[in-house]
C-alpha cells in the first residue's frame, strides 16, 4: 500500500475518535482546535517547542523541536498535497516525516529559535487556504 493509502484508510476513524488533550500548550491551542474543525483534517501529537535552547537541560515533557502531526481524508489528500504543502516549503525550511505506526505525517520546525517563525508561517499557509480563520499566535514571548 501507498502512504496516501494506508494514511487515508485511517482518516475515518480517527476524525471520530479525536479529542483535544487539557495539557495542550497554549501558544497552539486555537491554531490546533481551528485544524480539527476542517472536516477533512485531523491532528495529532503537537509541541510548540521550548521557548530557548537554555532550557534544554531542563527536565520536561515537551519537544525542544516546534511540530505536529496531522492527516487529511482522501478527498483533500491531493490538494493538501499539491497545494499547501509546496506553499510551506516555498515559504520556510520545514522537515516532513511519518511516524513508524503510519499513523499521521509531521511537520517540524527546523530550527529552535525560530519557532514562532514556524508557527507564524504554518498558521499563515493554512490561512491562504481557508484551513484556519483568524490570527491565533503572537510574537510577545519571543526569544
Amino acid at each position: 500500500m501507498s502512504t496516501k493509502e494506508i494514511l487515508t484508510s485511517k482518516f475515518e476513524q480517527q476524525k471520530k475518535n479525536f479529542s483535544i488533550h487539557d495539557e495542550l500548550d497554549d501558544l497552539i491551542k486555537s491554531f490546533i482546535i481551528q485544524l480539527n474543525e476542517h472536516p477533512d483534517i485531523v491532528t495529532h501529537y503537537s509541541c510548540e517547542g521550548e521557548s530557548s535552547p537554555l532550557e534544554l537541560g531542563e527536565p520536561n515533557s515537551h519537544s525542544i523541536w516546534a511540530y505536529f502531526g496531522m492527516n487529511v481524508s482522501e478527498r483533500y489528500w491531493d490538494y493538501f498535497w499539491s497545494n499547501v504543502v509546496p506553499d510551506l516549503i516555498l515559504t520556510m525550511d520545514v522537515k516532513i516525516s511519518t511516524n513508524c505506526f503510519n499513523e499521521a505525517f509531521f511537520f517540524h520546525a527546523v530550527s529552535l529559535e525560530r519557532k514562532y517563525e514556524f508557527w507564524n508561517t504554518m498558521f499563515e499557509v493554512f490561512k491562504k487556504h481557508g484551513i484556519v480563520k483568524e490570527k491565533i499566535i503572537e510574537k510577545t514571548n519571543a526569544v
